[in-house]
């Protein structure tokens, strides 16, 4: 490819890391409800160091260390993106967790803050709590004071989520989850976050208490679950959507004050983001296979 140009408003970036989502692996898939043109460069989350900001930009200068999120093109040497979308990126914080940071964590602190707001105390029932989107919202209730309960469904996933604060966990392969759920939330949960969807979502919805809040992340597991509404209707119960992607889209000064809050958050040590694994840029296509068949504990960088 031919060296990027660089437009008023922009930035030129010599990428260090990139983030691998499950998004990403679903738009290589074509299985993303944003189609992109064939062929196309894959990658959204990323990190790296400034070449040149284009006329217009004051914020951003050579040398800079800088993370951001786009939708494609971040698996590349040298990327092209609007000011707009970077946030700086502190010394203490390395290049391969500002690229893997952003998405989930935003999603978390947007789902918790935005879309709900999450008070001291409440307890909240995270699914698929060994995800990257999973542990940032364990880490991020955590830091709210809530009471985190994990569901994993294997030891590793499980014990990561309690080194971020998780105060009980469920092992969803052997466990009920909405029996456990209400034992642990002494039959008072409030919040459900659900990235996965599938099986375990309507035995999850059973498990909350009156006024509930359950939070639509995404669907993980591949299926998309059908609820009854009537389990909407008993305990005046709620389902809430987070779509971070479509409230950006109308408001652009959103996703940079998500991250940014992120990066502060995690710099001033609120937040204890887990180092992600890191594979060479050969390596992305099994670990995109890795991804969307639940094998990878936490997050994972490419590293160029």
């Amino acid at each position: 490819m031919p060296e990027p140009n660089v437009g008023p408003g922009q930035v030129l970036i010599s990428v260090v890391a990139v983030g691998l989502t499950y998004l990403d692996a679903l738009m290589v898939k074509g299985a993303y409800q944003i189609k992109a043109e064939l062929p196309f460069i894959p990658g959204g989350e990323f990190s790296g160091v400034v070449i040149t900001a284009g006329p217009g930009v004051d914020a951003f200068k050579k040398g800079d260390r800088v993370a951001g999120e786009i939708i494609i093109g971040a698996l590349a040497e040298q990327i092209v993106v609007n000011a707009k979308q970077l946030v700086l990126v502190p010394d203490n914080i390395e290049f391969e967790t500002a690229a893997t940071i952003l998405q989930s964590y935003s999603t978390a602190l947007y789902a918790l803050t935005h879309r709900i707001q999450a008070r001291q105390g409440e307890s909240i029932l995270v699914l698929g709590a060994g995800s990257g989107v999973g542990l940032a919202c364990v880490d991020v209730a955590t830091s709210l004071g809530c009471k985190v309960i994990a569901v994993g469904s294997s030891e590793v996933k499980r014990t990561l989520a309690k080194s971020l604060g998780a105060a009980e966990t469920i092992d969803s392969s052997v466990e009920d989850v909405k029996l456990k759920a209400r034992e642990f939330s002494n039959n008072d949960l409030r919040i459900v976050f659900d990235p996965v969807g599938g099986a375990v979502s309507e035995n999850s919805m059973k498990a909350l208490g009156f006024n509930g809040k359950y939070l639509v992340i995404g669907f993980a597991s591949g299926t998309i679950p059908a609820i009854p509404f009537n389990l909407v209707l008993l305990n005046n119960r709620q389902i809430i959507g987070v779509d971070l992607g479509a409230d950006s889209l109308k408001d652009p000064n959103l996703l940079s004050s998500l991250n940014q809050e992120v990066i502060d958050n995690v710099t001033q040590h609120i937040y204890r983001p887990i180092p992600p694994s890191t594979v060479s840029l050969y390596e992305v296509k099994d670990a995109f296979e890795k991804i969307l068949n639940g094998k990878i504990n936490g997050k994972v960088a490419a590293l160029l």
